[in-house]
C-alpha cells in the first residue's frame, strides 16, 4: 500500500482513502501511531517521519457509522480538515482551470491552441461537471486533440448533456457531497481535533 521508496521528510498522498479495504486501514493506523513500515518483501521496520495528506470525494462520517472505515483511522487523519466544493458550485473557477489544462495538453500535444471560442467557454459553464474536476480536465484534452483551429470551438468538447444543477446553500451542498481533504503533518504525536468548516466560502 505505501510506497517502498518513501524517505524521511517527504509527503505522501492518499487518494480515495474511504475506499481502503480494512486490511489497508489497520495497517496506515499502525504506520501512522508508530511512525514504522515495511518495505515491500523486508521483514524489518523502519522509521519514517513524512507528512500524510489524504483525500476523499464522500462524507467519511457515514461510513464510520455504517462500519465501514475505522473511527481511530479518521481521528488520526483528520489533523486539519478542508471542505472543497465540486466545480458546478465554484464556477469562477472554470475560466482559470479550463486555461490551465488548455495550456498543459496544447503543450503536451504540441498544438497551436491559443483558447476558447466565446461560445465554447459559455458551454463550459452551462455544463453540470457531475465528473468534477477530472471531468473538465478530460473535456479539454479531448478537445485539444479533436481541435483543427486556434481556438477550442463547442463541438471540440463533445459534453454530453447534463442538465446544469440549479446552486444550493452551502448547507445542502455538504450534506449531499463530501470533496475533502485532511492534512496530517507527522506521522507520530497525538492527533488533532477537527476544526470547524469555514462559514461562507470566499
Amino acid at each position: 500500500m505505501l510506497a517502498a521508496g518513501i524517505e524521511s521528510g517527504g509527503t505522501l498522498f492518499l487518494d480515495e482513502i474511504a475506499n481502503i479495504t480494512p486490511g489497508q486501514q489497520a495497517k496506515l493506523l499502525r504506520v501512522l501511531s508508530t511512525g514504522e513500515l515495511e518495505r515491500v518483501g523486508s521483514s524489518k521496520s523502519r522509521r519514517v517521519d513524512v507528512r500524510v495528506l489524504a483525500a476523499t470525494n464522500v462524507d467519511p462520517r457515514p461510513e464510520v457509522a455504517a462500519g465501514r472505515f475505522r473511527e481511530d483511522l479518521l481521528y488520526r487523519l483528520n489533523a486539519v480538515g478542508i471542505v472543497i466544493p465540486p466545480l458546478r458550485d465554484r464556477c469562477e473557477d472554470l475560466p482559470v482551470l479550463a486555461a490551465h489544462f488548455l495550456h498543459h495538453h496544447a503543450h503536451r500535444y504540441r498544438k497551436p491552441i491559443l483558447g476558447f471560442r466565446p461560445d465554447a467557454m459559455e458551454a463550459l459553464l452551462r455544463h453540470g461537471w457531475p465528473g468534477n474536476v477530472r471531468e473538465l480536465d478530460h473535456a479539454i484534452e479531448r478537445a485539444v486533440l479533436l481541435a483543427d483551429a486556434a481556438e477550442i470551438q463547442t463541438p471540440d468538447l463533445s459534453l454530453a448533456r447534463h442538465p446544469a444543477e440549479a446552486p444550493q446553500s452551502l448547507d445542502s451542498r455538504r450534506s449531499r457531497r463530501w470533496s475533502g481533504c485532511w492534512f496530517r503533518k507527522r506521522c507520530r504525536g497525538p492527533p488533532g481535533m477537527c476544526p470547524r468548516p469555514p462559514s461562507r466560502w470566499g
